[in-house]
């Protein structure tokens, strides 16, 4: 990210199913050399979704960012989870 000590985080979400999915809550995880996680976050869709989407359609990606700043400079790894 352009500031000091803040992580901007994006990715993109595509639903390969055959009904619209909902919006999952993404929980990203921060974790040292040795796999101790330093910190972690629950981010809601409302929180990263743009407009009023609810609903991914089959075939349909969404992009998501956001920015989490750094709890320590020994972060070396991250891990996404979609609830």
């Amino acid at each position: 990210a352009s500031r000091a000590g803040v992580l901007h985080v994006t990715t993109s979400l595509r639903n390969d199913a055959r009904w619209p999915q909902p919006l999952p809550v993404v929980v990203l995880s921060l974790s040292d050399v040795d796999g101790r996680v330093l910190a972690a976050r629950a981010v809601a869709p409302s929180d990263y979704a743009r407009g009023t989407q609810r609903l991914v359609a089959p075939g349909d990606s969404v992009d998501i960012a956001f920015d989490v700043r750094e709890p320590s400079p020994r972060v070396v790894s991250f891990d996404f989870q979609l609830r």
